[in-house]
């Protein structure tokens, strides 16, 4: 993830940042949440550079209980007037992101701070695996 975007995000000046718990680094993920979680990240990524004019993203990877949050922030111009995430012009990026949670059952928001920039969490509630580790 930390090299995808890096590799597109940097080439245009914007600077990046991941965060994730050195605790979870084993915890095994399913190979669909995984490939799902990759597909939504890589899809805030190119929504960031195509269209936020940002200067800076900055994603992070949180365990809560039995949830994995994705949380996106950049610092562009935001979303729509009415805080709701922009309408698709013909494009599969926003409901394909919506789909691909809701095919994990979790969720995904897009919501705009006051100085702007856009965030986008991803919700995905963690399964137990039938090896006893904990799986998404």
């Amino acid at each position: 993830m930390r090299e995808f975007a890096i590799d597109l995000l940097e080439s245009q000046g914007i600077a990046f940042e991941l965060r994730a718990p050195q605790k979870y680094q084993y915890m095994v993920l399913s190979l669909e949440s995984r490939r799902q979680l990759f597909l939504i990240f890589k899809e805030c990524i190119h929504n960031a550079a195509r269209h936020s004019q940002c200067t800076q993203v900055m994603a992070e990877f949180l365990v809560s209980g039995q949830e994995v949050l994705l949380r996106v922030q950049d610092n562009g111009r935001g979303l729509n007037g009415n805080g709701t995430a922009p309408r698709s012009q013909g494009g599969n990026g926003i409901p394909g992101m919506r789909r691909r949670a809701d095919s994990l059952g979790g969720q995904i928001a897009w919501s705009t701070s006051l100085g702007g920039g856009c965030t986008v969490e991803a919700r995905i509630p963690i399964r137990q695996s039938t090896f006893g580790k904990r799986a998404l």
